[in-house]
């Protein structure tokens, strides 16, 4: 693994502006990262205001 903080892209899968659909709505992810490593979804929003959320391990 190299020692800079970008992903060596011979070794990931980037897709951008996905969207996602089903009978009732629809969602656009901005970036889906596929690797090794696993799967990263990169979501961004342009708010003002405090952003609340939980933080979630997943253990697989």
């Amino acid at each position: 693994m190299s020692s800079t903080n970008a992903l060596d892209q011979s070794r990931c899968h980037l897709i951008k502006s996905f969207t996602l659909t089903s009978e009732v709505r629809s969602t656009l992810i901005e970036y889906i990262t596929v690797s090794r490593y696993g799967v990263f979804v990169v979501e961004t929003k342009n708010v003002k205001g405090r952003s609340l959320g939980k933080q979630r391990l997943v253990v697989g």
